[in-house]
């Protein structure tokens, strides 16, 4: 069990007395039985017990560790304008024996052809046998194809991983030359964050901003941050990335601009409604089916907010560390830094979304507080379909009469008497004309329009007009899309269809795909 759950980055000793009876190949056995994804790392360790360390490391030489193998070596970092200077570099290092490294080859593609005249120039009987040239170059289609089919090719092929990309890192950096500095505590963990950063940085750029650090540690009571940045780095100096960086390196964290975030919808977020104010004020009765809807939709507000509250609260302390940053909290984490509602939530734009909660939270407190509202707002009902079914059970409770056999007549006047006003639903697709009481076209860069207050009228045995009218859905959300339910063969985003006057066929307006909406996504 021990072994199963060991760590994978590292090996553990075989339990009992089986570390020390088997020997280094037979431990290779047995985790190659019980662990056969830690094989790499066991063979690993097999080498470098048995051969040595360095039989396991890179043995590709980066500028740092080429310098180590000759102190008359010459460096250059290629460039605008640097071409004359690499040339007698190199005339000088053929004659004395020196060593010459062009860093940055490919940062000087129109010097290349020149740097092949170079070399296909040499003559081996007149060039000192201690004489060596090294190029370091990032893949380039530009660098000359005859050097690399006549040169040695080596590459350095980074650890994959950002774990085995920061060890390898803290490995360059000696004992030595830590303890060297006077504030070593401090050093250690600067010198930490200068390896985190994921822009292309070469290894001597890590080397010359430690050097720089130790050196402001040393000299400086402060370290001095806002210093010149072309210290802080070389290749990038000159071009337009210093100035993304610097404003990166300084800019707020990622965690505090959540934090901001979240901290500004808590603030926005009503409280619980309390739904036993709202059962004693307006009690299930059968007279009164909108009082059992009320209910329900404060039950279910009440879900919602609970919902946010618990996420954004779980949320902060991931940010912390104090719980698990799970996936669910990293979707609602990105969604709110690219002021987007999470998934879990839902489909506006954060801000107008949050503003959206407030109103209809308030929509039902005011109809707990104030009574049934003279004109409904649809679009503020969690679940419309729920709103329109209490009307008609309204109905058939006064009336006497079967549900079963009660429809709604659609009127935009005064009223009412019986049914219900409802508003905030957006046309799409065509605009109310108020004059003539109609569908008309919608007008140039018009893409909603409100809706006026519409008169749900029950009606028993009630039969729908022929013709002059439009059957207009009304969907809850614009995609106008959800899975079919399997009681009634419709979807939940429906709500209902509306007969609504019109003077062109019903199959204009089809085409047109005209509807009625009631939450727009902005």
């Amino acid at each position: 069990k021990h072994l199963e759950d060991m760590d994978v980055t590292r090996l553990e000793p075989l339990p009992g007395e089986w570390d020390s009876a088997l020997d280094s190949f037979q431990n290779l056995l047995v985790l190659r039985c019980l662990r056969a994804d830690r094989l790499t790392h066991g063979l690993q360790d097999f080498v470098a017990s048995q051969l040595g360390q360095n039989f396991i490391e890179p043995q590709v030489p980066t500028h740092i560790e080429v310098m180590k193998f000759s102190k008359k070596m010459s460096t250059i970092s290629l460039g605008q304008g640097q071409g004359p200077s690499a040339e007698a570099m190199m005339h000088s290092a053929m004659e004395k024996g020196q060593w010459v490294f062009f860093q940055n080859c490919h940062l000087a593609p129109s010097w290349m052809p020149s740097l092949e005249r170079l070399i296909e120039n040499i003559d081996p009987d007149k060039v000192h046998r201690d004489f060596r040239l090294w190029l370091g170059s990032l893949p380039n289609n530009k660098f000359p194809v005859s050097i690399l089919q006549n040169g040695s090719k080596m590459t350095i092929v980074p650890p994959r991983g950002i774990k085995a990309n920061l060890l390898r890192t803290y490995a360059s950096l000696t004992d030595d030359f830590i303890i060297s500095c006077t504030k070593v505590p401090v050093e250690k963990k600067l010198s930490s964050c200068l390896c985190v950063f994921s822009l292309e940085f070469t290894d001597g750029d890590l080397h010359i901003c430690i050097s720089q650090l130790k050196m402001f540690l040393d000299e400086y009571q402060n370290i001095p941050y806002k210093a010149k940045p072309d210290n802080y780095y070389s290749d990038y100096s000159a071009n337009n990335y210093r100035s993304c960086l610097m404003h990166t390196l300084f800019s707020p964290l990622h965690i505090k601009i959540i934090e901001e975030i979240v901290k500004g919808i808590v603030e926005k977020i009503p409280s619980l409604i309390n739904v036993q104010e709202g059962v004693n004020k307006y009690p299930v009765m059968y007279e009164e089916s909108m009082n059992t809807v009320l209910v329900q939709e404060v039950i279910r507000y009440n879900k919602l907010l609970s919902v946010i509250s618990r996420r954004l609260s779980d949320l902060v302390k991931a940010l912390k560390g104090l719980v698990v940053m799970s996936s669910e909290l990293e979707l609602i984490s990105n969604s709110l830094f690219i002021n987007a509602v999470p998934e879990l939530w839902k489909a506006k734009p954060l801000a107008s979304w949050v503003s959206d909660l407030v109103q209809r939270i308030s929509f039902l407190q005011n109809w707990i507080s104030d009574g049934i509202p003279a004109v409904f707002w649809i679009s503020g009902c969690f679940f419309p379909q729920a709103f329109l079914t209490g009307a008609l059970q309204n109905f058939a409770c006064s009336s006497s009469v079967s549900i079963d056999i009660i429809a709604f007549d659609f009127k935009l006047t005064e009223g009412p008497e019986i049914g219900c006003f409802v508003h905030g639903l957006y046309l799409e697709g065509a605009r109310w004309d108020a004059e003539t009481g109609q569908f008309a076209e919608s007008r140039p860069k018009e893409l909603y329009k409100e809706m006026a207050v519409i008169w749900m009228v029950p009606v028993p045995n009630r039969k729908p007009p022929q013709s002059g009218i439009y059957v207009c859905p009304i969907y809850k959300t614009l995609t106008r899309a959800g899975t079919l339910s399997t009681t009634g063969g419709h979807s939940p985003n429906y709500v209902i269809a509306v007969e609504l006057p019109t003077d062109r066929t019903q199959g204009h307006w089809v085409k047109q795909g005209v509807a009625l909406i009631c939450d727009l996504d902005y």
